[in-house]
């Protein structure tokens, strides 16, 4: 969705095609769309679900497996992610450019292959996280590329 202001996509199921991560399309995309709702959604197979300048989005209660990214946020301000079970995804969670980000009470696990990250930071200021089971065969949980300082809850 383009300039899709206070949408909201509830109890959905969103199934990709059976192709390499990084050559499917996205599950669901948000461009410039703020105070989008995402809630009580199933994403399988598709490649993220993916925010772009989304301000005050509320990302809830969703099951996303089998993709590149399960959650990516790209220049987002004041996001609140919760209650979201994340796994078989390269990257969990992955948070771009993004302030006042608020991840609590996620189940992200089974991040696979070379950046098999749980939770991947990319200067993101006023982050507030509490994960539940961040467990990842790969590289480890937490990716912090510029050490933006994490405030564990």
């Amino acid at each position: 969705m383009k300039h899709g202001e206070r949408s909201r996509l509830e109890r959905s199921d969103v199934e990709g095609y059976d192709l390499d991560p990084h050559n499917r399309g996205d599950g669901i995309r948000a461009w410039y769309s703020g105070g989008v709702r995402f809630v009580d959604n199933r994403m399988h197979n598709a490649r993220d679900v993916i925010l772009w300048f989304s301000n005050d989005a509320l990302i809830e209660g969703n099951e996303i497996s089998g993709g590149r990214y399960g959650l990516h946020f790209t220049y987002d301000d004041g996001m609140v992610v919760r209650g979201n079970e994340v796994y078989d995804n390269s990257v969990g969670v992955f948070l771009m450019y993004s302030s006042n980000v608020s991840v609590h009470e996620n189940l992200i696990r089974d991040s696979y292959g070379p950046s098999g990250y749980g939770l991947g930071l990319l200067p993101v200021h006023g982050f507030l996280g509490h994960l539940i089971g961040a467990g990842c065969p790969g590289r480890g949980g937490v990716h912090d590329q510029l050490r933006t300082g994490i405030e564990r809850a």
